[in-house]
């Protein structure tokens, strides 16, 4: 009795010091959110479309955000993207009505909000969701590092603006059927439908790999009732793709070809993920971490969605390599590394709170701690990212 008295003292010992830290919601908000939202307003607002002269999608997007505004029709002449994909830029501009110099800075702006607001607010409430919201703040603080080491190059850095805008949905969908599968709840199964459905309006390769990892996790768990529910839902979101004209097809055939087909073993090289010591030291961090993770606890699977979305990353991580298409690369990239995150914090997490005897923090010593990390975080982002943006991705420079 004595023994287990002991055991449950340090339990709870051990647990102070990384229960403390978030013991303040809102201020741990406050701190993580602050610096992400700075250097979306002034990385964002201090670059134009002319900032990625290697990729035409920054001055696309303005071109068919404009015409979208002055028409009012969601599929403007010679279309071949997803119908929703300029829809968020062109409500700011029939809001707005800006001048052409004014345009460029908000078309910037909008999708640095997307990529250092919308999407690490995604990925918060998918963490939070699986596992508790310390851990969704871990990933959050995790997502601050990789990002200001240049990681996630889809998306803002390189102008291929879409994959951050719509990839909040893919982590949002995946909050939901994990919700609908633990709960067996059919109106969270619709959610993620929805989430899926307005994905599939706006990017069309993380469609795909949503549908895929969340019908693998509703089958597993023999919740066939639930894939139907979302599918059907999901399905309804499709007529607008109808709309779009004939050359739409012959579109995304060729990038098909261009990007899903290998590229051969020769061109390893430029698989855009592994070229630089740097990359290598990311990916190792992240290796090491889920590691140290699995090693120092038992592995318990909290979710379906978790276990088939590091499975497809792996999977995919590593035939992208061998086979250089760094178009797949780049996609798990858009997800799989926070999962990791996520999984590995929930699992390191569940040691802590196992732990010896750790110090205790009060509260303004949580608040002190969270007010360095977020004038931290703030400085790291603001002057590390610009030097990132627009960069050639077969320099060698990007992950």
């Amino acid at each position: 009795m004595k023994h287990y008295a002991r055991h449950l003292q340090t339990q709870i010992e051990g647990s102070r010091l990384w229960s403390t830290l978030f013991q303040t919601p809102h201020l741990t908000t406050l701190a993580l959110f602050t610096p992400l939202i700075i250097t979306a307003f002034v990385v964002g607002w201090n670059h134009t479309p002319s900032a990625w002269p290697n990729n035409i999608d920054p001055s696309v997007f303005m071109k068919r955000a404009g015409m979208m505004a002055d028409t009012g029709q969601l599929i403007t002449d010679g279309q071949v993207s997803p119908p929703l994909r300029y829809l968020p830029l062109a409500a700011i501009y029939w809001v707005l009505d800006p001048t052409p110099a004014v345009a460029g800075h908000l078309a910037s702006l909008h999708a640095a909000v997307f990529s250092f607001v919308i999407l690490p607010a995604a990925i918060y409430i998918f963490a939070s969701t699986v596992y508790t919201r310390r851990v969704g703040a871990a990933t959050i603080v995790g997502f601050i590092l990789l990002r200001s080491l240049g990681f996630q190059s889809f998306g803002y850095y390189l102008g291929s603006w879409q994959y951050d805008i719509f990839a909040p949905f893919l982590f949002l969908g995946f909050a939901a059927a994990h919700n609908a599968i633990t709960r067996d709840s059919k109106k969270w199964a619709v959610a993620a439908g929805v989430c899926t459905g307005m994905l599939g309006l706006g990017e069309f390769a993380l469609t795909t790999v949503t549908v895929v990892i969340v019908s693998l996790a509703y089958f597993v768990n023999r919740d066939i009732d639930l894939l139907a529910v979302t599918g059907v839902t999901g399905v309804l979101f499709t007529p607008p793709l109808f709309m779009l004209p004939s050359k739409a097809n012959n579109h995304v055939s060729i990038y098909l070809e261009k990007r899903i087909v290998p590229d051969g073993f020769s061109k390893w090289a430029l698989s855009g993920m592994m070229r630089t010591p740097r990359d290598m030291a990311v990916f190792t961090g992240l290796i090491l971490l889920a590691a140290t993770a699995f090693v120092t606890a038992t592995w318990l699977s909290d979710s379906r969605i978790t276990e088939f979305s590091l499975g497809f990353y792996a999977v995919f991580w590593l035939t992208g390599n061998l086979t250089a298409t760094w178009y797949h690369l780049g996609i798990v990239q858009k997800f799989g590394p926070f999962v990791l995150i996520a999984a590995s914090v929930a699992v390191l997490s569940r040691q802590i709170d196992t732990s010896r005897r750790l110090p205790t923090l009060s509260r303004p010593q949580a608040a002190l701690f969270w007010g360095f990390l977020m004038v931290a975080g703030t400085l790291l982002l603001v002057n590390s990212v610009p030097g990132y943006i627009g960069v050639n991705p077969m320099s060698g420079t990007l992950i």
